[in-house]
């Protein structure tokens, strides 16, 4: 049989305060006003100790249920990632690396179980996080695009303010580019997509290139 120790505790309390002995100048019977506020003491100790292991117990299995959930989320992301960066798609493989160095600035990274990942489906490594069209012909200094345009990165290239860029020698996703008159520094696709059209630094003409 189940105790309620908190309604114990409260009717131990009602009771010796109404008990009343027979000495008249007295009313309440001392003794079973002690006797009633001990066990209501008992109680209320007791009711307290359920009501913390019944917290306790919820606490426990809302941190089970979270890192089910977690684990759960973390297997779906895995396999996303996975997914995008073995099917060499440049926008899905970016998003997948996007969502890498997300979750690495938010201390979870998860690089080695995307690595199990592609090695389970014989994928490989190096290639799979190099992505595509993400490589300089190292002899003609050329490189192609998504869309299949290719840039000659020996020249410098001028966009319509008449700013020059030049290729760094660097890689991020693209061929990152130094403007010589403002200092900065920006990838090819992006200055295509804010500073287009963009010509040969080399040549009067515009570019051979359908911009």
């Amino acid at each position: 049989m189940t105790v309620n120790h908190r309604a114990e505790a409260e009717k131990h309390l009602s009771q010796g305060s109404f008990i009343t002995g027979p000495d008249a100048a007295h009313p309440a019977d001392p003794v079973a006003t002690d006797y009633h506020l001990r066990m209501a003491q008992v109680h209320a100790t007791l009711a307290h100790d359920e009501e913390s292991a019944t917290t306790l117990a919820d606490l426990r299995d809302a941190n089970t249920k979270l890192r089910n959930d977690l684990a759960n989320m973390l297997r779906i992301v895995v396999d996303h990632v996975a997914d995008n960066l073995g099917r060499q798609d440049l926008y899905s493989w970016r998003s997948a690396r996007d969502l890498t160095k997300e979750l690495d600035a938010y201390g979870m990274n998860i690089d080695q179980a995307v690595d199990e990942r592609l090695e389970d489906r014989d994928i490989d490594l190096r290639q799979a996080w190099i992505g595509p069209h993400d490589q300089v012909n190292p002899i003609t200094k050329k490189w192609t695009d998504l869309g299949g345009t290719t840039w000659d990165l020996s020249r410098p290239w001028i966009d319509k303010d008449g700013n020059t860029w030049e290729w760094t020698g660097e890689f991020d996703q693209g061929p990152l580019m130094h403007c010589k008159e403002t200092g900065s520094t920006s990838s090819l696709d992006a200055i295509y997509i804010f500073h287009r059209p963009l010509v040969p630094g080399d040549s009067p003409e515009a570019a051979d290139v359908p911009f």
